[in-house]
């Protein structure tokens, strides 16, 4: 284990013990529980004291890099919309944000076998919140199951997690640290190599997609896949 390595360790460590459920943040947030299974969450849910309401809190993940968390507040303000989480608060000397809280919604990958078929209805919402982004200058740079909430009575969309998040044609050579998915990440975004580009959360899609070729959906669904498949392979 090199020196790099121990560092994350201690770092990680460190965060486990500064963030645990109960403990209250800038005599503000009090944390309630941590929303995901990682041993160090970075994300929490969090009660505002003062008028009760359930927020999410976010902070850098060990080994982040300086700015890191302003760069992906940075890109919450510039992609803001219908289809992406809302960006509350930011808190830069404590090291975190506040975004809001979706009560009603739940990600995409806990969708059950049954709730299958949503997906493919989804999917439009999903691509036009990916180009907003895009359109907007931003990469999300983390486009997966986990990272797109589902509201069951609206069936509206929101794209959450802009922890990886990058300015498009942002080089990745000289960055200290970057964030991908296994999985989800091409060869070079994983190796850190090459310049953000829309091209980077079109390749997360199409993989997420293709998980779907052994899953049992409708005829009419199957067709609508393929049909994003081909539009997306225009894309990369």
């Amino acid at each position: 284990m090199n020196s790099n390595d121990l560092k994350m360790v201690a770092e990680a460590l460190s965060m486990q013990q500064s963030w645990q459920v109960g403990k209250v943040l800038d005599r503000k947030y009090e944390l309630t529980r941590p929303l995901s299974s990682k041993p160090v969450a970075n994300a929490y849910l969090a009660t505002e004291i003062e008028t009760g309401e359930s927020v999410v809190l976010r902070r850098c993940p060990p080994g982040a890099e300086r700015g890191s968390l302003e760069r992906e507040w940075e890109a919450l303000e510039a992609c803001k919309g219908d289809s992406v989480q809302e960006a509350l608060s930011l808190y830069p000397a404590s090291g975190f944000l506040s975004v809001m809280f979706y009560p009603n919604a739940t990600p995409l990958i806990d969708l059950s076998p049954e709730q299958v078929d949503a997906f493919p209805i989804l999917l439009p919402k999903i691509l036009k919140a990916v180009s907003h982004c895009h359109k907007a200058g931003w990469i999300h740079g983390d486009i997966k199951p986990s990272n797109v909430l589902w509201d069951h009575d609206t069936n509206a969309i929101r794209l959450i997690d802009f922890g990886a998040a990058m300015p498009i044609g942002l080089s990745r050579k000289h960055l200290g640290s970057w964030h991908a998915s296994v999985g989800f990440s091409s060869e070079a975004q994983t190796a850190g190599e090459g310049t953000a580009h829309p091209s980077d959360d079109w390749f997360a899609l199409i993989r997420w997609i293709r998980q779907l070729d052994k899953v049992d959906v409708s005829e009419m669904s199957r067709h609508n896949l393929n049909r994003t498949l081909e539009w997306l392979g225009t894309q990369m």
